[in-house]
């Protein structure tokens, strides 16, 4: 790059006319005609860079390392407009000052652009002009940017000033198919002039503005282009596209909670119009409000439906959530909703039973052959499902069923049983400690025995004391219908005399007996010793069955010897008055007749 230390100032003249088509081309003969520049509308804001519609050779706009620098960054360049009679007034020549070369107005060409600026108050074509002149010949690297020596060097744009436009609005969703055909009173050609169709996935074709609107917003200008073979002339309308989201619930509420727990569950609605704020409202149902349940935004798309732990009680409570909006007056309504059951948390409804235990968690058993005890746990809510653990060699947990077999002694052992379930959303347990123990039986390694009874006799009156091993309790029979248990030793009187038969009986746990007896004669004497006590007879012994064979014989004579005898007796005396031996006969009626007298006085 060559380098020069000589001052640079390039002057530009901008015409700003305003002329019909044939001045215009006269006018332009000789100039760089440009592209026209953007349509601008009757009583509409109007802007423009011109620097943007320079030629690449003198302003390349994706090459800001070299060229555009030597056009902005250069101190005392400036721009002068020419203003000729019967200028417009709407454009804009704010921070003019004088040029070298007369009292031209100018415009500083700085980083930004060189801009024309204003707003047309009436319909026509204008022309812009702007020639750059060389003041110093000798400018080195600067010397391509000139067409010929003169120094010379203009370009030239046209701006179509259109009738005011009309101005509509769409608004749809996303989705949406939109189709609109323009139509106008002479043959026209439709061209976007503003904004970008595709945006909101739309495209012209022709005079039909179509597709499937997608989200966003934009505005944009469709100007139609007389084409009958007359003067250009132009119409345009505004067209401003609001498309929006459809309104949508992502989440599901979840169907279960447990009582006592605080239910909280978070879901998103759709962010319908993404530059508004709270354009989407929610709402509950009666029942769940009265319910206790609430609706807590927490953002412009995420919500909260919550319920207390102190509400949040047993039971089902049908639960619906309306989301609703306007956005572009599009009315949107949306909901979601569940009966949502809230569980009773997890707990036992039951205890062990049929044992001997002090209370109903401490299973005592005794030993017992070819015996088990069983056990069935129940609880809340209806699924639960149940475990045991800790379970000692010969307990089994199946089927829900804790076994425990009796037919060994088992120590004590704590089993822990857990009751599980997820009916409320989560897993929630309880278990239940059962302290079980098999007691061994008790067996007896001796037999109960009565060893003697002493007795002593004071008139009707009896003292017996018993002798007895090995028993849990001892039982009284005196003969006369009075027992007494549970004393080895008695006294007892007789209401009248005769003979008696004390029988004492010892039993143990296991309910086996011995028994013992002892006769007794009581006299009707008042005085003196009237009882006779036999000695105890040698056939009298302990019989573990319960019954002495000889007390049995006694008591047969006794109760049965008459009947007998005078049976006897009989037989023998028809025996012999057969065979006619009359007086054996009479002899032996004789006896039996006086010792049945004899038994009746006894």
């Amino acid at each position: 790059m060559k380098t020069s230390t000589t001052s640079l100032v390039i002057i530009s003249v901008i015409s700003i006319l305003v002329m019909p088509a044939s001045i215009m081309e006269s006018t332009t003969m000789g100039a760089d005609v440009r592209d026209s520049l953007p349509i601008s509308y009757v009583e509409q804001s109007y802007e423009v860079n011109l620097i943007d519609y320079l030629p690449s050779t003198l302003y390349d706009p994706n090459d800001t390392s070299y060229q555009t620098s030597q056009l902005s960054s250069i101190d005392g360049i400036v721009i002068a407009c020419s203003i000729p009679d019967g200028c417009p007034e709407w454009v804009n020549y704010d921070g003019t000052h004088s040029a070298p070369e007369g009292d031209l107005p100018k415009l500083p060409i700085d980083s930004e652009g060189i801009w024309v600026r204003g707003t047309p108050s009436q319909v026509g074509v204008y022309t812009i002009k702007i020639q750059i002149l060389r003041v110093i010949v000798d400018i080195g690297i600067f010397e391509e940017f000139f067409r010929d020596s003169s120094g010379n060097y203009e370009f030239e744009w046209i701006i179509s000033v259109a009738p005011p436009i009309s101005s509509f609005t769409i608004n749809m969703l996303a989705g949406d198919t939109f189709s609109y055909t323009a139509t106008t009173s002479i043959p026209s050609l439709f061209t976007i002039t503003s904004g970008t169709l595709s945006k909101i996935g739309l495209d012209l074709d022709d005079a039909k503005l179509s597709g499937t609107a997608k989200l966003g917003k934009e505005t944009i200008v469709l100007t139609a282009t007389s084409n009958d073979g007359g003067p250009p002339r132009y119409a345009s309308q505004e067209i401003k596209f609001n498309v929006y989201r459809m309104l949508d619930i992502t989440s599901t509420l979840p169907a279960v909670s447990w009582a006592g727990e605080t239910y909280s569950t978070e879901f998103n609605v759709t962010d319908v119009d993404p530059d508004s704020m709270d354009e989407v409202a929610l709402s509950l149902n009666d029942e769940a409000i009265h319910a206790g349940y609430i609706l807590i935004r927490n953002g412009e798309t995420k919500w909260t439906l919550s319920r207390n732990a102190a509400e949040n009680v047993e039971g089902d409570v049908d639960v619906k959530v309306i989301a609703s909006t306007n956005a572009g007056n599009i009315p949107q309504s949306k909901s979601m909703s569940t009966t949502i059951t809230t569980y009773e948390n997890v707990g036992f409804i039951s205890e062990p039973t049929n044992h001997k235990g002090p209370v109903p968690t401490t299973v005592w058993l005794v030993e017992e052959d070819n015996n088990v005890w069983t056990y069935t746990p129940a609880g809340a809510p209806a699924d639960v499902i149940f475990s045991a653990s800790n379970l000692p060699s010969g307990i089994t947990f199946s089927d829900g069923e804790l076994t425990v077999p009796t037919s060994v002694p088992i120590d004590e052992a704590t089993i822990t049983i857990t009751a599980k379930s997820c009916a409320g959303g989560t897993e929630q347990i309880a278990t239940q400690a059962v302290n079980v123990k098999v007691w061994p039986k008790l067996v007896f390694t001796s037999e109960p025995t009565i060893h003697n009874i002493e007795t002593t006799v004071d008139g009707r009156t009896i003292t017996a004391h018993a002798v007895a091993e090995n028993y849990s309790n001892i039982i009284w029979d005196m003969g006369d219908g009075t027992n007494y248990e549970g004393v080895t030793e008695i006294k007892h009187e007789y209401a009248k005399p005769g003979d008696y038969v004390i029988r004492v009986t010892a039993v143990d746990d296991l309910d086996r007996a011995a028994s013992f007896v002892y006769p007794v004669t009581i006299n009707n004497s008042d005085s003196g010793n009237g009882s006779s006590i036999p000695e105890p007879d040698d056939r009298i012994q302990n019989n573990t069955d319960g019954e002495d064979k000889s007390l049995s014989l006694s008591k047969f004579i006794d109760e049965y010897g008459l009947t007998t005898l005078i049976i006897i007796g009989a037989l023998i005396i028809s025996i012999y008055g057969y065979s006619r031996h009359y007086n054996i006969a009479i002899a032996v009626g004789i006896i039996l007749l006086i010792i049945g007298l004899l038994h009746l006085l006894r």
